[in-house]
């Protein structure tokens, strides 16, 4: 198999993987961050946040503001994979959940569990907007968020049953069922 090489900042990173072909192919460095052509910013973002290059966050983080939708979606991505080390930007992704495009939205979503945002009151308009999102997987994204929050936080259980007992979706339905006795369990552990 052979090894693709990019660079990030004068170093050559080298790649067996089909991401990293493809990211060879499209862009050449983290630089590409603001370049012209919306798929070259696309892939950037990618390398960005499979390199885990920190650097280029606060550029990432202004992608989420570009015009076209893959763009915005590679950077919540990006952000996501970066997890709790983005909890500052999480305004800014939380923004997305009013995104016109629904990718976006599911991605804001996923990125916000991954920032592993500490407290209720940090989620809960959070949770408010992506449970009424009508693109389920923006709500798949919601419980699947809820489900890794800690055993016994009550407004996490009440949405997590909301979600299981209304959902129209039935995937929604089951990760929320799921999460509950995740969370009962944890619980039961304690004791």
């Amino acid at each position: 198999m052979a090894t693709d090489r990019f660079i990030v900042d004068g170093s050559v990173t080298h790649s067996t993987s089909i991401e990293g072909r493809w990211l060879m192919k499209t862009c050449r460095s983290a630089e590409s961050l603001g370049d012209d052509d919306s798929q070259v910013r696309e892939a950037a973002c990618h390398l960005v946040g499979a390199m885990q290059y920190n650097k280029h966050i606060p550029e990432v983080v202004a992608l989420l503001q570009d015009k076209v939708a893959d763009v915005r979606r590679s950077a919540l991505w990006a952000l996501g994979v970066f997890g709790p080390s983005c909890q500052r930007y999480a305004d800014e992704v939380e923004c997305r959940l009013s995104d016109t495009n629904e990718d976006v939205r599911r991605a804001a979503a996923w990125a916000l569990g991954r920032l592993n945002l500490a407290t209720y009151h940090e989620r809960k308009q959070i949770i408010r907007i992506a449970a009424k999102d009508r693109y389920s997987a923006v709500r798949r994204e919601l419980a699947a968020m809820l489900a890794k929050r800690p055993a016994g936080d009550q407004e996490v259980l009440s949405q997590l049953r909301i979600l299981q007992q209304e959902d129209p979706d039935v995937w929604v339905r089951s990760i929320a069922a799921k999460a509950r006795y995740e969370h009962a369990d944890r619980l039961l552990s304690k004791l």
